[in-house]
């Protein structure tokens, strides 16, 4: 074997590992931002119970300026900061906590009814197979 066989050897290794180190460097980089799909595995998920925007609040201006007869605003005279600072006030006064409690235990029935049903379903298709054997 003489130098210049060694040497393409050698340079198809180094090639090789310079390759491999490349691609690994540049997968890492592209799933440097992307989330671990196992993380969310143990993380409970959130289920939001009330929402609404600024354009809801909007429509709702519009409603109860054209209801009441003690208001002498046109919609137009309410700002947009006027909707969105009462968004905001009413977001951190209202108290939800009656709201949240019965939401979680209805969601609790459900779950153990439903939990009733699979099951139940379960045993009668084992009494069935029981009985056919029998």
């Amino acid at each position: 074997m003489d130098s210049f066989e060694i040497n393409k050897i050698l340079g198809a290794l180094l090639g090789a590992a310079f390759v491999v180190f490349t691609i690994s460097l540049l997968s890492d980089a592209i799933l440097a931002g992307a989330r671990d799909p196992d993380a969310d595995a143990t993380r409970p998920r959130a289920h939001i119970l009330l929402s609404f925007d600024e354009q809801e609040a909007r429509a709702a201006v519009e409603e109860v300026i054209a209801n009441d007869d003690a208001v002498t605003l046109s919609p137009a005279s309410v700002a947009d900061s006027d909707v969105h600072a009462a968004c905001v006030a009413v977001a951190a006064a209202s108290d939800l906590s009656e709201e949240r409690g019965s939401a979680l235990f209805r969601a609790a029935l459900a779950a153990v009814r439903s939990a009733e049903q699979r099951l139940g379903r379960v045993k009668e298709g084992e009494r069935r197979g029981r009985e056919k054997e029998e």
